[in-house]
């Protein structure tokens, strides 16, 4: 939109107008029509300007701050909500309250989208404020998400929705593996075994199905990306009308390996490539441990096909297990 169709909108009252002339004018030096237009976008009770004005009051340790942000928050604003929980939480320009930390990412996730969700669920479960007795609330808000997602995908599969939900996907999915680590036992436990699945459920929708997408482009680079038929499952749900085409070409990659080599030669490879480069693992990690991030990367049914003696061996092979 060009300055004079913002000029037009902001004066007949659009209080999001009014905040991206703020924006336009601070960009280009003007800082008294910037001040104007943010007055305007307040008046109006656009929540944004409150949050941005309430950030920048907090940064500069001003006490005025706390008041915009919670003005924000009073309007359902996600980012507002999970800053004053982060504030709360840490203690940050106020005193530490982790009750009302709580209630703040609470509200977060119930009127925030999908990231906003997830964003809640990795802070909870990382800081340690969430027990096993609240796992619960963390699964019902990631279960929102991913139906948020998926409808997203359905409706809109282009190359930037799937780098942004290759990055969600992945932090939830590690929410779970975090959630299952927490269970006591390693497959003995239901709860375990389902936050495993569900993290499997996010890994298979986040960089494998935008290297799906890659495949449908005709991308050699994104067939060599994908990791046996998951993907396979995840194009023909996406792109049926281009599913044909993918599968000749991940049929084609698929018989090189075959070639090449063992095919569960492969897979036990390519788990420890993807286990090394994308899961945490210190050095001298327990067994256990190396399966449960196996697990949650490829799910349970895989590992159940290899034997302990097979994961020593590929552990022990890149010295993180001994």
């Amino acid at each position: 939109m060009n300055i004079q169709d913002l000029l037009s909108k902001a004066n007949s009252g659009d209080a999001a107008s009014c905040y991206e002339l703020t924006l336009y004018y601070t960009n280009n030096g003007d800082i008294a029509n910037a001040r104007v237009y943010l007055q305007k976008s307040l008046q109006l009770g656009y929540p944004r300007a409150f949050y941005e004005t309430g950030v920048i009051l907090k940064d500069q340790k001003q006490p005025e701050g706390l008041k915009f942000l919670q003005r924000a928050a009073e309007m359902k604003y996600a980012p507002a909500l999970m800053t004053l929980g982060d504030m709360f939480r840490e203690g940050d320009g106020v005193a530490v309250d982790k009750a009302q930390a709580l209630r703040y990412y609470e509200q977060c996730a119930t009127y925030g989208s999908a990231e906003n969700k997830i964003g809640v669920a990795l802070t909870l479960v990382e800081t340690g404020m969430a027990d096993k007795a609240y796992f619960g609330n963390i699964d019902k808000w990631l279960k929102s998400a991913k139906e948020e997602m998926d409808r997203e995908l359905r409706v809109n599969y282009s190359v930037p929705t799937f780098k942004k939900f290759a990055e969600l996907t992945a932090f939830a999915g590690n929410v779970y593996k975090t959630m299952a680590k927490k269970c006591s036992g390693l497959f003995n436990s239901k709860q375990k075994d389902d936050y495993l699945d569900k993290a499997y459920e996010f890994f298979k929708i986040g960089d494998p199905t935008f290297a799906a997408m890659m495949a449908l482009e005709g991308d050699v680079a994104g067939v060599s990306q994908l990791e046996g038929l998951i993907c396979l499952r995840r194009a023909k749900l996406y792109f049926p009308e281009k599913f044909a085409n993918a599968k000749n070409w991940i049929q084609a990659y698929f018989s090189y390996l075959e070639k090449k080599c063992s095919l569960r030669s492969f897979i036990i490879s390519e788990t420890l490539n993807t286990l090394i480069g994308s899961i945490d693992i210190a050095p001298g990690e327990s067994i256990d441990d190396i399966m449960l991030n196996l697990a949650c990367e490829f799910g349970s049914e895989f590992i159940e096909e290899l034997s302990t003696s097979e994961i020593i061996a590929i552990a022990q092979k890149w010295g993180i297990y001994s």
